[in-house]
């Protein structure tokens, strides 16, 4: 570590969430910083090691609320600020936001960056978001710079009086780190490997879901939405992909007949989502919230399609009737037509995703993306 470079603080509830979007950002960040990251390390087991020329410090922050939890490491991480001395702190997610802007006001520290990547509360009700509400607009008072990751996430947070207009940013086209054109694109060797590998037939049309397990993410109504259209669409095939977090694959298998389940495929956590992709048709991610939808672009840069969510983030990742399909969220009819369409018809599936590479390696490069991020950080 260089000891005369100033300090740079990024702070996350998880270490997932930095090796997904941050991890990019950090390595060019570490030429011109001494980089503290901190999170915590005892959950998310199954994602491997960072390896990152950064130094790592555990925080016991959780994702879920928790007053007693969360004034404790509001106190710890006030402590190791003030220890560090760190000019800049950078937050990532709600409740690192929140910690960390009330942490680095109170601490001293002039530069607090966050990033609005998809609010908690959007698909809540009553108290619970009011108060999840109230806590972003803390975070947004307290920062000096913030950051949106799609023109829906900003417009959205400045007609719900989070921030002032103008005042949150977003660069290009939106995007934390966009897609990595070197590492997702078209691999006729993973497709047919994977597909071997699962017992996938040839002329299988599979629709893949990719991300955390968790009901926020229309899981639910995705197999319902299966199950409406498995007998008029024999070929389609389901595989989900991404960590269980919530335990619900069983209750997620009790809305599928006993004679689709060997159509679903269930694999866990994966560091290789572009294997995944590539043995896939399309993506859907029927979400209730999202601030960009990441693994839409992913899915794009491999020339898949994507249904999603009309709702702010994924409206932005997908271009209706161009690159894809949007439904209105918890619609179950509506996005059983959307995987009827795109199973059945094949040129129209496969137009969408050649569209949807071109708008990726025009405007979602990975490299053009973060180049952006670190320019404006370096300049702080």
């Amino acid at each position: 570590m260089n000891n005369n470079l100033p300090k740079l603080c990024v702070l996350s509830a998880s270490p997932l969430t930095i090796g997904f979007f941050f991890k990019p950002h950090l390595i060019e960040l570490s030429r011109n910083f001494e980089i503290i990251v901190l999170c915590n390390f005892k959950i998310d087991k199954y994602f491997p090691r960072l390896d990152l020329p950064v130094r790592f410090i555990h925080l016991d922050i959780h994702r879920k609320p928790s007053l007693f939890r969360d004034l404790v490491a509001l106190f710890k991480l006030m402590r190791i600020l003030r220890n560090e001395d760190i000019e800049i702190i950078i937050t990532l997610v709600s409740k690192a936001g929140l910690l960390g802007m009330i942490a680095g006001f109170f601490v001293g520290i002039k530069k607090r960056v966050h990033f609005f990547q998809g609010e908690i509360w959007f698909a809540k009700h009553g108290v619970y978001k009011y108060l999840l509400k109230y806590c972003d607009k803390i975070t947004a008072t307290l920062a000096t710079t913030l950051f949106a990751v799609s023109q829906g996430e900003k417009l959205f947070l400045e007609s719900e009086n989070i921030s002032a207009p103008g005042r949150v940013r977003v660069l290009g086209s939106g995007s934390v780190c966009g897609a990595n054109l070197e590492r997702y694109k078209s691999n006729i060797f993973f497709r047919e490997k994977l597909r071997l590998h699962f017992g996938i037939k040839e002329d299988a049309v599979v629709c893949i879901f990719l991300g955390r397990l968790t009901a926020d993410k229309g899981l639910f109504e995705l197999l319902e939405a299966f199950e409406l259209i498995a007998n008029s669409c024999p070929q389609l095939q389901m595989l989900i992909v991404g960590p269980d977090e919530e335990g619900l694959r069983e209750k997620l298998m009790a809305s599928v007949s006993p004679e689709h389940f060997s159509r679903i495929i269930f694999n866990g956590y994966t560091d290789t989502p572009e294997t995944f992709l590539n043995a896939s048709d399309f993506l859907c991610i029927p979400s209730y919230r999202e601030g960009f939808g990441v693994v839409v672009i992913e899915a794009a840069a491999i020339s898949l399609p994507a249904i999603g969510t009309n709702i702010y983030g994924l409206s932005d990742a997908i271009v209706d009737g161009e690159t894809g399909l949007l439904v209105p969220p918890r619609d179950v009819i509506k996005l059983s037509q959307a995987l009827y369409f795109l199973t059945t018809d094949r040129l129209a599936r496969e137009q969408m995703g050649k569209n949807a590479r071109e708008r990726v390696v025009r405007d979602f490069d990975e490299k053009i993306v973060v180049s952006r991020y670190v320019e404006l950080i370096n300049s702080l």
